[in-house]
């Protein structure tokens, strides 16, 4: 497997070798029109199985164009995927700045480029899960808020805490029970610690469940 013509002219092959050339199903048209071209200028018989998806084909000429518009754009996917190295490779010829990143905590070392730009574009690889993509997207309007408006970043991280920890559920719980407890007529004494024993089991269950997570 290769991407460079130069491996097959310097393969030592006679020029009648007979080839047969398939592209990945991602690869990029123009790179792999160039391979053809550059191989026919010394082999006469190749027979070439072009197997890139169209769809990869349209996705990757739309990039360049939506790429152009943005003071930033952020390309997401794995270091080792070959089609998220194309799109970065296409993405970063129509606009220089271009980040590649795996991961949205990339993008804590970036902070500077991402406040000084106003328009920031995002695509991502093909394998990229849809949860890589909403969390980029959620940190950069972090980055942003804590930088424009400190309160309400902070507060939205506090509300964040209690969600993620389920603690506004537990104590509903808790407090659901001990109301309950005294509609029932259970003393009060006993009624709280059946809201405490409420309030730690949901509270135990769903921080246990974010462990596993």
């Amino acid at each position: 497997a290769t991407t460079d013509p130069q491996d097959v002219l310097n393969s030592g092959w006679q020029k009648d070798h007979p080839l047969c050339i398939i592209s990945q199903t991602t690869q990029n048209e123009k790179d792999f029109e160039f391979f053809i071209d550059t191989i026919k200028k010394q082999f006469s018989q190749i027979h070439v199985k072009n197997t890139i998806c169209n769809a990869t084909e349209e996705r990757q000429n739309e990039l360049g164009d939506l790429a152009k518009g943005q003071d930033l754009f952020i390309i997401i996917g794995g270091k080792h995927s070959g089609n998220t190295k194309r799109l970065y490779e296409i993405a970063s010829q129509s606009n220089p700045q271009t980040l590649w990143i795996e991961t949205a905590r990339e993008l804590n070392e970036h902070t500077d480029i991402v406040l000084k730009a106003s328009k920031i574009g995002i695509s991502a690889g093909a394998s990229t899960p849809q949860w890589i993509i909403d969390s980029t997207r959620d940190t950069i309007r972090k980055i942003i808020l804590r930088k424009n408006s400190p309160a309400v970043f902070w507060g939205n991280q506090f509300m964040e805490f209690l969600v993620r920890n389920c603690l506004m559920v537990s104590l509903a719980s808790g407090f659901l029970t001990f109301f309950w407890s005294q509609i029932q007529g259970v003393p009060a004494a006993q009624s709280l610690i059946f809201s405490m024993m409420s309030f730690l089991y949901f509270f135990a269950m769903f921080f246990g469940q974010r462990l596993r997570e």
